[in-house]
């Protein structure tokens, strides 16, 4: 399998990478399995989209869609309602950014916070965070 191009998230004014997806479940609920803007059909992003999320003020919030040749498209698309950000009102569940030096993995799972040297955990409720932790990894852990 391809490796597949991650979610973006901007969290504490920095910019992370992950293959979480919190867009699932809202496509899911409405029996969507992938979104296809009729542009690009890339094996590197099977979902058919890429999606840009901020999380502010304790709010997870869609601020952009680009399709898989990373082509911004208008949110309106999805959200009719929306044209600037989508708070995720839809999402509970754990988001893992990782961060730091990279430990190792294979291209398609670059992206995994095991990967890397810590992830954030962040935990949500209805769009709401409702925990975040830092998390070492282990691997660093028994290096020391």
């Amino acid at each position: 399998m391809t490796a597949q191009s991650p979610e973006m998230f901007i969290y504490r004014s920095r910019v992370y990478h992950s293959y979480d997806e919190p867009l699932r479940p809202f496509l899911e609920q409405r029996g969507v399995d992938r979104l296809d803007f009729g542009r690009w059909n890339l094996s590197s992003c099977s979902r058919g989209y890429q999606g840009i999320w901020q999380i502010t003020k304790s709010r997870l919030y869609l601020i952009a869609l680009a399709d898989p040749g990373d082509e911004e498209v208008d949110l309106s698309v999805v959200f009719p309602e929306c044209e600037t950000r989508v708070f995720a009102h839809w999402f509970s569940g754990i988001i893992r950014l990782p961060y730091g030096a990279q430990l190792g993995g294979d291209v398609d799972v670059m992206f995994e916070p095991e990967n890397f040297e810590f992830h954030h955990e962040l935990e949500f409720e209805n769009g709401i965070l409702i925990r975040a932790e830092d998390i070492t990894n282990e691997s660093v852990v028994e290096e020391d």
